[in-house]
């Protein structure tokens, strides 16, 4: 979870904003091709 500060809903009869939660869900397949595979190698060599 997120917490982007300010970035919310304005508060009623205000200028001000409230703080915005995000949550962030990663999926990763559990099935890969052999190209895929390698393409994610290369990209952990490159990091």
């Amino acid at each position: 979870m997120i917490k982007l500060k300010g970035h919310g809903i304005t508060h009623l009869g205000r200028t001000s904003r409230g703080d915005q939660f995000v949550k962030i869900k990663i999926r990763v397949p559990k099935k890969l091709s052999r190209e895929t595979k390698k393409k994610l190698e290369d990209l952990k060599n490159d990091l």
